[in-house]
């Protein structure tokens, strides 16, 4: 899956997040990230991934990652946030990023998420929304343009490169 042309469509397209395929969305979740946060993406969802999709490494700091496909309005529950914990437990990490295509977490699950931080357990777990995850998809696509632009030569290093000549061949 072209994962810039996917940003780029959802970026226009938000109501169309919640129709993609999981595995689209892991992948999209970890494109958008390693771009945003200059860090790598390690994919390792499918079965039996444990309530693990990516792992993120910037430097020293890993975060796990949990991307969850939902369709409709309702809020991502609380149980999810939960499940997501308990893996976080088990894999002994401490710092998560739960992202869903819901529209917003339930009160109970932004409780239960700062409530283990507030205690100590984990460093940080970060929830992202349909809304948060389609704001970094376009940030990414922002940022994909004014990349472009720092790559791009100058008008006067193409026509250089277009029509050499004595000159030309003298700055190389």
């Amino acid at each position: 899956i072209p994962m810039q042309s996917l940003r780029e469509y959802l970026a226009r397209h938000p109501n169309a997040l919640s129709t993609i395929s999981p595995y689209a969305l892991e992948k999209l979740v970890g494109d958008v990230f390693r771009e945003t946060m200059d860090c790598e993406a390690i994919h390792i969802g499918g079965p039996n991934d444990g309530g693990i999709d990516l792992i993120l490494v910037q430097g020293d700091r890993r975060f796990v990652v949990q991307a969850k496909r939902r369709a409709g309005t309702a809020a991502e529950s609380v149980s999810s946030v939960r499940e997501f914990i308990g893996a976080m437990v088990v894999a002994d990490e401490v710092r998560g990023i739960f992202v869903t295509t819901a529209p917003r977490f339930s009160v109970p699950a932004v409780a239960t998420a700062a409530a283990v931080v507030n205690r100590g357990v984990f460093e940080q777990i970060e929830l992202v929304n349909a809304d948060r995850l389609i704001d970094v998809c376009r940030l990414a696509v922002r940022d994909a343009d004014e990349y472009w632009e720092k790559a791009r030569s100058p008008l006067s290093e193409l026509d250089i490169h277009i029509n050499p000549g004595f000159s030309a061949f003298m700055e190389l």
